[in-house]
């Protein structure tokens, strides 16, 4: 699946930077990824007849029982499609370090189990069922406020927060 990432460190890049006393260094980044997912469908569950039940009748014999939940034999696989930028920067000799991201995520053909309609016979039928889309920021703030030849306490604190939002929902999604 495809993916591609760019990061930029001006630190590095411009002379005029190096060796700065406050910011020592400095790190921009973005990427976009594109992954696809089918792990939610077993090998067979598109071609399945039947199903084993477990201690059915009684004991260790065997027996075969009608599969009350079934998977859409349309069902395609789940996109996620994220983007995400970001930045580092470390100050005063990265006694001091802060760190960001931002990222959206966007699931097409999200894969799960929908409700069937009690006369079919079944309970549930695995398919596609809409598209997600997820954002959110972290943040990580990072201090050294004791540092010696033999001795150094890291002190460090993260903020995260993310929403997910339904943006569709396939037809009979909710039935």
């Amino acid at each position: 699946y495809p993916s591609v990432g760019v990061s930029f460190i001006p630190t590095k890049a411009f002379e005029s930077l190096r060796g700065n006393k406050v910011l020592n260094y400095a790190k921009l980044n973005a990427s976009y990824t594109s992954v696809g997912n089918t792990s939610a469908v077993a090998a067979y569950d598109t071609n399945e007849l039947t199903k084993i039940p477990l201690g059915f009748p009684f004991g260790n014999l065997s027996a075969l029982g009608f599969d009350d939940t079934a998977t859409s034999p349309n069902i395609k696989p789940e996109f996620v499609n994220t983007f995400e930028v970001g930045a580092q920067f470390g100050f005063f000799n990265d006694r001091i370090t802060l760190e960001g991201s931002y990222y959206v995520a966007n699931t097409k053909d999200l894969i799960t189990r929908k409700t069937a309609s009690a006369a079919s016979g079944l309970i549930n039928v695995l398919d596609n069922v809409g598209e997600l889309e997820n954002k959110g920021f972290e943040i990580d703030l990072g201090l050294v406020p004791v540092k010696t030849a033999n001795f150094r306490w890291d002190l460090r604190t993260n903020l995260s927060s993310y929403k997910t939002k339904i943006i569709k929902l396939a037809d009979g999604a909710l039935s």
